[in-house]
């Protein structure tokens, strides 16, 4: 349980005894289907991935398609959205 300040059931797990955590946001573990292991993940590293990524797409003039579908599909208007805000609205 995150054991940051403003969690509002810190208080009770504290009463009860449960170990919390504060949570290290900069930092994200994936599952590596090759290695059969979990492995860390800096932001900042996906960052820069989601970037690379998405420069990939504009380069092939893909994205300009997938975005504007995508996005109509999701109920955003216009065109300029960002590949994490398609993902966002697709997973959320």
């Amino acid at each position: 349980m995150h054991g940051g300040s403003g969690n509002p059931l810190k208080p009770i797990a504290q009463d009860n005894q449960i170990q919390t955590q504060v949570t290290d946001y900069r930092n994200f573990v994936a599952f590596d289907v090759d290695q059969q292991k979990l492995v860390v993940i800096e932001r900042a590293n996906l960052e820069r991935k989601l970037k690379d990524f998405e420069s990939a797409l504009q380069s092939v003039s893909l994205w300009p398609y997938l975005r504007t579908l995508l996005g109509r599909r999701l109920g955003f208007g216009g065109s300029k959205l960002a590949v994490a805000t398609i993902l966002n609205g697709a997973f959320n």
